[in-house]
């Protein structure tokens, strides 16, 4: 008799995000309270549906330096994110925020790695232009941010593994996902 092997929704889960359509990222430094600032990476992947909606996944992810109190002020700038807070920036094609702290699923308890998904009734725009024109600008309006330009990934090409040193260490995460990706 055959057994069907146990559901794992983390395995399962961590499997969707690797084939999910990732069409650039971009780096981006965070004002924290106290005068202390981090610096993040913004994965950002595109999913258009058939019926002329789609929705734009961004995982942000932050070194917090292994600093209880900075996770903690990062937890709560995610935590106060909400559809209402970006709908004047997106306009009335935006539908809903979805998000997702992914920190649990990660295994790497000195980053936030936090997923927001954007869901639009109607995406007509190009990607660069949602992306470069209102969403990331809308962000840096609602948080303590700035946000470099995107490096786009081109399509077709393959995802691929991390580079073998497995994380940034002392390089920037910037160049860490520069290195894994590729300057495109």
């Amino acid at each position: 008799m055959n057994t069907t092997p146990p559901f794992d929704p983390k395995k399962s889960y961590l499997s969707l995000k690797t084939h999910e359509n990732m069409i650039g990222y971009t780096s981006f430094g965070i004002r924290l309270d106290g005068g202390q600032s981090r610096e993040g990476v913004i994965k950002i992947a595109a999913q258009r549906h058939p019926y002329g909606g789609g929705q734009y996944t961004l995982t942000v992810i932050v070194d917090t330096e292994g600093q209880p109190a900075v996770k903690a002020q990062l937890d709560a700038l995610v935590r106060h994110l909400c559809a209402d807070l970006f709908r004047p920036h997106l306009g009335q094609g935006f539908d809903r925020l979805v998000t997702m702290p992914l920190d649990a699923f990660a295994q790497h308890p000195g980053w936030l790695i936090t997923e927001l998904n954007f869901h639009f009734r109607r995406t007509d725009e190009r990607d660069s232009v949602m992306l470069e024109e209102k969403l990331l600008p809308a962000l840096a309006c609602v948080l303590p941010i700035t946000i470099d330009p995107v490096d786009w990934w081109p399509v077709g090409r393959p995802q691929t593994a991390p580079p073998a040193t497995g994380s940034p260490g002392q390089a920037s995460l910037k160049s860490f996902f520069t290195r894994w990706f590729g300057a495109g």
